[in-house]
């Protein structure tokens, strides 16, 4: 035999011997005495257990090189016997890895699992159609005033076997008001929610599916206060109303004065403050404060026996109040957006004259630039403002909610590691950011995209508490800075 032919057979034999070996072979550098590339396979496991058809399972073992070389090696799959994949590590002495093989069956039965000596189980199943219950119907209050939003929740639970949609009636007195339809998952419990403002005064019965609950609508005149809805906010302390009957009219709030924002303010009108341009930002925030809490909402129109019923400009002079008595009034008057009005005579006027003077001791809202112990050669840094009744739904529009931040010094001040936190001890840390005097800044409650003025919390849902809240800013020295409370 000569050389040409018997090198040709070597070259057969060795491609022979690599195509044979496959998948299987483990390779690595061997010197000297050493131990080469040796591997151990550990804690197969298979997730989930049991699917339905066409679902995908999740199958990871550990490899470790527990050799003295690196090395390389393939690690096979095997489902019932036969080879399903295929996949080749190269690790280092002493190195692990994890190695994961996904896939999915449109067979039912058990099926086997071996990969390199080690086994598993799993089973695929035809799934049941998606089934639903509803449970746990509720409304935010049980009575409420004619075009008061009310807030319905009710449960969705998928008890089949697969997801699905449902259409989620609600039925007020038997007809379909309102309806969504969402997507359950497999055992998931959805919460699903409706806002409704109901007009007609009486008793009236709620329903979704198999549940049902009563809604009271209470009569629209208690005391003699009428009940409205404000469709339109002029400026601070005056809106436009509109009556059941759908009469409208423009309302200027009684007892109070907020700055202008469409005309000259006049210097020293609001004591201390003779900066025109100071008061028109804060009636700006007086406007911004009166549409969050009223625009869009049913609320009494409260008139007052020692005041005429209407001014000079013909406008109604009243009161406007929530249900639970509390005015707009006194609201605007006790967190520093207004003042109290002299110039006429009315029932409250002793009263509205002590929360000014807390407002103003307090250095509330407005009244911040008053605060004689801050040098304006200082850095001052203070809470300006919190917008924490976002329109419509809070959770929704997390973004409505803000609270505003001003350097009132003289000099420029980082925020870097100066906390902003809210009663329930959410918290949010600044970036390393620097304000110069008397820029301002508002953190969101939301998500969004950070530039030099606007900052974003991140959360999910509301942060702030409409009924009652205090927000506290700290510096990097954890020493409380400024706070803005409300109830």
């Amino acid at each position: 035999m000569n050389k040409e032919v018997i090198s040709l057979v070597l070259v057969v034999i060795f491609v022979f011997s690599v195509s044979i070996t496959g998948c299987m072979t483990d390779t690595s550098e061997i010197g000297g005495d050493q131990v080469g590339a040796e591997f151990e396979y550990s804690d197969l496991k298979v997730e989930p257990r049991d699917l339905g058809v066409g679902e995908e399972v999740r199958i990871s073992l550990v490899v470790t090189n527990t050799g003295d070389e690196k090395g390389e090696t393939s690690v096979e799959l095997e489902i019932n016997g036969m080879t399903q994949d295929c996949k080749t590590l190269d690790l280092r002495k002493g190195q692990t890895k994890i190695v994961i093989f996904n896939l999915s069956r449109n067979n039912t039965g058990t099926f086997n699992v071996e990969v390199e000596g080690l086994t598993e189980t799993f089973s695929v199943y035809q799934p049941k159609m998606a089934r639903f219950n509803v449970s746990d119907l509720k409304v935010s209050s049980s009575a409420v005033e004619p075009g008061e939003e009310v807030e319905v929740e009710v449960g969705v639970e998928n008890i089949g076997g697969k997801k699905g949609n449902y259409t989620v009636e609600l039925l007020v007195d038997g007809n379909i008001r309102k309806e969504k339809t969402v997507e359950v998952g497999f055992n998931e419990l959805k919460v699903v929610s409706f806002q409704l403002n109901m007009e007609e005064v009486g008793n009236h019965s709620i329903c979704v599916g198999d549940r049902s609950t009563s809604l009271v609508v209470r009569s629209d005149e208690v005391n003699g206060n009428v009940s409205v809805s404000v469709f339109s906010v002029v400026d601070g302390d005056t809106v436009e109303i509109r009556y059941r009957n759908g009469t409208v009219d423009t309302v200027r709030l009684l007892g109070i004065d907020t700055p202008e924002v469409y005309s000259e303010n006049t210097p020293n009108e609001f004591e201390g403050i003779d900066s025109s341009d100071y008061l028109r930002k804060w009636g700006y925030k007086a406007s911004n404060f009166t549409e969050a809490r009223l625009e869009g909402k049913t609320v009494f129109l409260r008139f007052d026996e020692l005041s005429d019923r209407r001014g000079y400009y013909g406008r109604l002079l009243a009161y406007l109040c929530f249900s639970n008595g509390t005015s707009i009034n006194e609201m605007l008057i006790e967190r520093g957006f207004a003042r109290v009005y002299e110039e006429g005579e009315f029932k409250y006027e002793e009263t509205y004259l002590s929360l000014e003077t807390e407002a103003r001791n307090n250095y509330r809202g407005l009244w911040s630039v008053l605060n004689e112990s801050k040098k304006q050669d200082e850095g001052y840094l203070a809470i300006s403002y919190v917008h924490y009744d976002a329109p419509g739904n809070d959770h929704e529009n997390t973004n409505g909610e803000w609270v505003e931040i001003t350097n009132q010094g003289g000099q420029n001040i980082s925020l870097d590691r100066f906390v902003l936190m809210d009663e329930a001890d959410h918290r949010y840390e600044f970036p390393s950011i620097s304000l110069e005097p008397k820029d301002e800044i508002r953190v969101y409650s939301g998500k969004g995209m950070d530039d030099s003025t606007s900052f974003y919390w991140g959360s999910g849902s509301a942060i702030w508490n409409n009924e009652g809240d205090t927000a506290y800013l700290y510096n990097e020295k954890a020493e409380l800075v400024d706070s803005y409370q409300w109830n």
